[in-house]
């Protein structure tokens, strides 16, 4: 099962599980700037794809913000 993801409009990257909506995640958060899937492998943490349930893409910066949040570099 994919893990996906949204930026809240703090900056924190959020992980949770495929089993829930983007948008139903993204209301618990105040809403989202970006949002797509995650995969986790250290340095390669990547966030690509889109929402569709929120009608956003990932940005290109939010596997750096995931790294740096996630692997405290």
């Amino acid at each position: 099962m994919a893990i996906k993801y949204i930026r809240t409009k703090d900056n924190a990257i959020v992980a949770f599980s495929g089993l829930y909506n983007h948008d139903e995640v993204a209301r618990k958060f105040g809403g989202a700037s970006s949002a797509g899937f995650i995969s986790f492998d250290g340095e390669y943490t990547k966030c690509y794809g889109k929402s569709i349930s929120l009608n956003m893409v990932s940005d290109p910066e939010d596997s750096q913000r995931a790294v740096s949040q996630f692997y405290l570099m």
